[in-house]
C-alpha cells in the first residue's frame, strides 16, 4: 500500500497523494480506537447476561427445593405415623455378675420402680458357703426399654446380653381386620335370625353359625389383647450371680450363766444399790445443811410448844 502511494506521489499530483494518505491514516486510527471499546461493551453485556442467568438459576434452585420440601413433608408425616403404629415385641436375656448381691437387688428394685415397671417373677438361690444367685422376669414399658437396659448394665458386669425384637404389625392389623369382618358377619346373622328364618331347622343352623362366629371373635380378641400386652411391655429375663462365696456374719450363741456367775452378779448388783443409797443420803445431808440454822430453832420451839400443851391438858 505504501509502495502504491509512493508511486502515485511520483506523478505531478501532490494534492491527490496527500489526500489519499490523510484518508488512510484517519481510517487506521478510527479502526484501532473502535476495537477496545467494542470489546469492553461485549464483555460488559456478557457479564450482565451471566449475572442474570446465575440469579435466575439460584431462584430456580430455591423454588425446586421448596417444591421438594412441600412434596416430601406429607411423606415424612406419613412415615412418622407408620413408625408410631409399628408393633414390636422386645425380649432381652441378661446375666450380670456383681460384687454385692444384696446391694444389686436393692438397686434393681429401685430401677424397676423408676421406669414404671414391675417384677413378674423372681427366685433367689444360695446360702452360706456358696455363691448366691437369682432370676427375675421383669416387665417395663417398651418406650423405656432402652434406658432400662442401659441401667441394668450399671448394676454389674454383663456376662450375657441378648436382645430379640420381633415386629408383629402385620399380624396385629390382620387380627383387627378379621375381628371387624367377623363382627359384621355377626350382625348379619343376628338380623337374619330375626327376619328371614321360617323353619326350626333354619333357626338352628343360623344360631349354630352365630355361635361359631362369636367364639371366633372372642378368640381373636384374646389374641389381639395378647399382642397389645406384648408390644406395650418389654420382657427382660435377668440372672444375677455373686462373684465371691457368700459368708454370712458370725453370730455367737448365748451360753446360760452358771450359779457362781449368778451369785457374783447378784452381789455386785446389791453392792451397787447400797453404794447408790449412801450417795443419795450424803446428797440429802448436803442439801439440808444450809437450812439447819433455821430448822433447829424452829424444831426446838415446836417441841417446847408441844410439851406445854401436853402438860396443860394433863393438869386440866
Amino acid at each position: 500500500m505504501f509502495k502504491f502511494l509512493r508511486s502515485r506521489c511520483a506523478h505531478p499530483m501532490p494534492s491527490f497523494c496527500l489526500s489519499v494518505g490523510l484518508l488512510f491514516t484517519l481510517t487506521m486510527i478510527g479502526c484501532g480506537a473502535e476495537g477496545p471499546y467494542r470489546e469492553y461493551e461485549v464483555s460488559y453485556e456478557s457479564e450482565s447476561a451471566i449475572t442474570e442467568d446465575s440469579y435466575s438459576a439460584s431462584e430456580a434452585t430455591e423454588s425446586v427445593a421448596g417444591m421438594v420440601d412441600d412434596a416430601t413433608k406429607p411423606a415424612n408425616e406419613h412415615l412418622a405415623r407408620k413408625l408410631a403404629q409399628r408393633k414390636v415385641v422386645y425380649t432381652s436375656d441378661m446375666h450380670l455378675e456383681v460384687k454385692e448381691f444384696e446391694t444389686a437387688v436393692d438397686d434393681l428394685r429401685t430401677l424397676v420402680n423408676d421406669h414404671q415397671g414391675f417384677i413378674a417373677t423372681h427366685n433367689i438361690d444360695g446360702g452360706a458357703g456358696s455363691r448366691r444367685s437369682g432370676h427375675w422376669k421383669i416387665r417395663v414399658p417398651s418406650v423405656s426399654f432402652d434406658s432400662f437396659h442401659a441401667g441394668l448394665k450399671e448394676l454389674g458386669y454383663p456376662i450375657k446380653d441378648m436382645l430379640d425384637s420381633k415386629e408383629v404389625t402385620e399380624e396385629y392389623v390382620d387380627v383387627e381386620k378379621r375381628i371387624e369382618n367377623m363382627k359384621r358377619m355377626e350382625e348379619r346373622l343376628s338380623e337374619l335370625l330375626k327376619t328371614n328364618t321360617k323353619s326350626l331347622r333354619d333357626i338352628f343352623d343360623v344360631e349354630k353359625e352365630l355361635a361359631r362366629v362369636s367364639g371366633e371373635i372372642e378368640r381373636m380378641q384374646g389374641r389381639l389383647e395378647l399382642l397389645k400386652d406384648m408390644t406395650a411391655l418389654a420382657t427382660i429375663n435377668l440372672d444375677i450371680s455373686e462373684e465371691d462365696v457368700y459368708e454370712p456374719p458370725v453370730v455367737v450363741a448365748e451360753v446360760p450363766p452358771t450359779f457362781q456367775e449368778k451369785v457374783s452378779a447378784t452381789f455386785g448388783a446389791s453392792a451397787g444399790t447400797f453404794v447408790e443409797m449412801l450417795q443419795a443420803v450424803a446428797l440429802l445431808v448436803v442439801a439440808i445443811a444450809p437450812w439447819l440454822p433455821v430448822l433447829v430453832p424452829f424444831l426446838f420451839f415446836l417441841r417446847v410448844v408441844i410439851k406445854k400443851s401436853r402438860r396443860a391438858s394433863v393438869e386440866f
